[in-house]
């Protein structure tokens, strides 16, 4: 969902888990949403809920590599829907601006491991979903990106959360790619 508080709301008040899909959205209106979520849960009466964040992804060797390599699929997918959705034209500075935000996560493995634990922990998030298929990627690229992903980025990402005091070892081992 990409989240009217109205229907974050609706779905605390059901006892749903909450999936966000982020498609753009600010690091603060992410946050924002997170906590009206939760609150809302706790208003209801509702146990604790999970919540989880959907996310376009792209690894490659290097921050700028992985940058330059999935633009022109970046740009044709997003021109695409665009048309469909009466969107603007993706620019290169609005695919820059979301990769620096934090809603797509393009970069090297050392740079998207510490992006996706800082989404983790400043969401509170249960799940994260990758989608590493970024428009009409190549095979071979697609492979190498998932690659990535399993072998480099996931176990820093579970490296890194492992030493919190704020949940268990085992729930971080949870974290599969």
């Amino acid at each position: 969902m990409g989240g009217s508080p109205q229907s974050i709301l609706r779905a605390a008040r059901y006892g749903f888990n909450l999936m966000l899909a982020n498609l753009g959205m600010s690091m603060s209106r992410l946050t924002a949403s997170t906590e009206l979520f939760r609150r809302g849960a706790d208003q209801y009466g509702m146990p604790r809920p999970r919540v989880g964040l959907a996310m376009n992804g792209y690894i490659d060797d290097t921050d700028q590599g992985a940058r330059d390599a999935v633009w022109p699929y970046h740009r044709a997918m997003f021109s695409r829907i665009g048309r469909e959705r009466g969107w603007l034209p993706q620019s290169k500075e609005n695919f820059e601006a979301a990769i620096d935000s934090g809603a797509n996560l393009v970069g090297s493995p050392e740079t998207a491991a510490n992006q996706l634990t800082e989404l983790i922990l400043t969401l509170g998030l249960d799940r994260v979903d990758i989608n590493y298929d970024v428009g009409p990627l190549p095979h071979d690229m697609k492979t190498r990106s998932l690659e990535l992903f399993g072998r480099e980025v996931y176990p820093r990402v579970r490296e890194q959360l492992a030493g919190r005091g704020d949940r268990t070892v085992h729930e971080y081992k949870q974290l599969q790619p």
